[in-house]
């Protein structure tokens, strides 16, 4: 019995120290391992891959166990499918449909670079020397109905598309290939969601360059909009524009959620699931009798966790003052609203740790 030869593997750099990930991009599947593991792994894969488990010789008690996890995950040829690995995107909400990418080219990163670089300059210029250009006040009572349309069809569906574009066309300039995009909605609100193809068997700069993409596509968009400004083009339904992307800016860098920034953590740390882990962690400090169990990664995940959770509630308050002074609501309203979706974050948090089986 050998080690299929779809199996690969791939050093990351963490804020943690170093992992290797062993697994199969095809089927979405892989293991994570500390760096003491390192060598041990790529030895025993190199020379499994060759000679087969029964020919090796002088395996340690190291190569042993990680023969188990390799023959339990189905990395080996004994029948076994490979086992899918954890994603936290599932089950976020009801799929529409799927599009399936079966071949796909690479782009030269560097033209989306340049450009991105280019216009976030001159956009820079442009608010430096008149902050006007930004949008301040939103006329939305002098709107007219097909102005309300246009502006619903772009901040909901447009730009939520061209965000996950962003991601699409970053994966494309580092190679990482695309699996499927999922249409469908949580809630009531519709989402777009973009599935990798052994996304966490590639380096760490280039996933968080994915994880990225769709942030910097909204500075892109943000900073088109501020130019059509500057060309004397003025409108309530470009104002909308530059304030949902911006809106959305501020949403994806934070920690806490299903947001780009929360996986840009994940990246760094090497953590791959922190608010599964946190959860626990939180869950087990909770239990007195769960506390001889706790693992280092569940500790670090849940001080993170927390942390990330905090700092959600500074993006949520900047984002609902941002949106309430366009739209000119009442201060009042903006700290009822504030107030009450803390609240709901609270309570959902609490949901979340009530209901996790240790």
């Amino acid at each position: 019995m050998k080690i299929r030869p779809d199996v690969e593997y791939q050093i990351a750099n963490t804020l943690l120290g170093k992992k290797i990930y062993v697994g199969i991009k095809e089927a979405n599947s892989f293991i994570q391992f500390d760096s003491k593991y390192i060598n041990s792994v790529i030895n025993l894969i190199e020379n499994e891959k060759e000679t087969g488990i029964e020919e090796l010789k002088q395996l340690s008690g190291i190569d042993n166990q990680l023969i188990d996890v390799f023959e339990q995950k189905g990395f080996c040829n004994n029948g076994k499918e490979p086992e899918k690995s954890f994603n936290e995107f599932k089950g976020i909400g009801k799929e529409w449909f799927n599009i399936y990418i079966k071949k796909q080219g690479i782009l030269n990163h560097k033209i989306f670079i340049y450009m991105e670089i280019l216009l976030l300059l001159v956009s820079i210029c442009i608010i430096s020397i008149n902050r006007n250009m930004l949008t301040n006040k939103i006329d939305y009572m002098n709107m007219e109905i097909w102005e309300i349309v246009v502006s619903i069809i772009l901040g909901l569906i447009l730009m939520l598309g061209l965000h996950e574009c962003g991601h699409c066309i970053a994966a494309q300039t580092v190679g990482i290939e695309i699996r499927k995009i999922s249409i469908g909605f949580y809630m009531i609100c519709p989402i777009i969601v973009v599935s990798y193809q052994g996304m966490h068997l590639h380096n760490t700069c280039k996933k968080i360059w994915v994880e990225l993409g769709g942030v910097f596509m909204n500075m892109f968009l943000t900073a088109i909009g501020i130019i059509i400004k500057l060309l004397g083009v003025h409108s309530t339904i470009n104002d909308i524009w530059i304030m949902a992307n911006i809106s959305m800016i501020i949403t994806n860098i934070e920690f806490f959620g299903m947001t780009d920034g929360y996986f840009v953590l994940t990246s760094l740390t090497g953590l791959t699931n922190i608010r599964l882990l946190g959860y626990k962690y939180l869950k087990k400090i909770i239990r007195s009798k769960s506390r001889k169990l706790i693992k280092k990664k569940e500790v670090i995940s849940g001080v993170i966790l927390l942390i990330s959770f905090v700092l959600s509630f500074v993006g949520i308050i900047i984002q609902i003052w941002y949106i309430g002074t366009l739209f000119s609501f009442n201060t009042m309203i903006l700290k009822i609203v504030s107030l009450i979706i803390i609240i709901i974050l609270i309570l959902r948090l609490i949901y979340k740790i009530a209901l996790l089986k240790l």
